[in-house]
């Protein structure tokens, strides 16, 4: 969402098509935006099997980047300091509600 946002749906399917170039592959934005939390929801079911608590910094993450601040680096999908300060508060919380 961040970078259709930014680049435009027509700018990111370009971007698409020309990494899909060097593997061979056809993707489409609107398949990676339908499964870009597939991973999430995995873990998420895997833990509640489990019984083991599971937190999803996916939602703070992206409240914060949609506010405009920066938690990720301009040119991968890597937390920053900004990111990596979100992702220590919400485990504060999370660990906090744990006692």
């Amino acid at each position: 969402p961040l970078i259709e946002h930014s680049l435009g749906a027509e700018e990111l399917q370009r971007a698409i098509d020309f990494s899909c170039r060097y593997n061979h592959m056809q993707l489409r934005a609107a398949e990676i935006q339908a499964n870009r939390l597939a991973q999430n929801d995995l873990l998420h079911d895997f833990c509640a099997e489990a019984k083991i608590q599971f937190l999803d910094l996916t939602p703070a993450l992206e409240q914060n980047a949609a506010a405009g601040r920066a938690v990720y680096f301009p040119d991968d999908a890597h937390w920053n300091a900004a990111g990596h300060e979100v992702a220590a508060q919400e485990l504060a919380k999370f660990l906090a509600l744990q006692q």
